[in-house]
């Protein structure tokens, strides 16, 4: 599965790893260049690139942002009709991500 994460702290850190393990192509976004990198450099196959990149080369996105940062990343980014999208947003409700992209990437029932 193409898997893109936006975000590159500890818990997006720990789900990358997790699904590494599994086989996933994944590609992490260029948010904080320094983590990023150290993780490609302990995962094999990992790919780094800018957020929009990362939507573009994956089937389903996590949000691994804060809830602050969410504000700032999300906007402008274009999601694709369908893609599915998982948040682990912190810090935020349920709907909090909702509307900050576009489409519109709310939860999926």
């Amino acid at each position: 599965m193409r898997i893109g994460i936006l975000g590159t702290g500890a818990i997006a850190e720990a789900v990358v790893r997790g699904l590494a393990a599994d086989g996933h192509e994944i590609t992490v976004s260029d948010r904080s260049a320094t983590r990023a990198a150290a993780l490609a450099r302990d995962v094999a196959g990992l790919r780094v690139a800018p957020n929009q990149a990362v939507l573009e080369a994956a089937d389903v996105v996590i949000l691994g942002l804060v809830a602050g940062a969410a504000a700032t990343v999300l906007p402008g980014l274009r999601f694709r009709p369908g893609q599915r999208v998982i948040s682990l947003m912190a810090g935020g409700g349920a709907d909090r991500g909702r509307g900050l992209g576009s489409p519109r990437p709310g939860p999926r029932r």
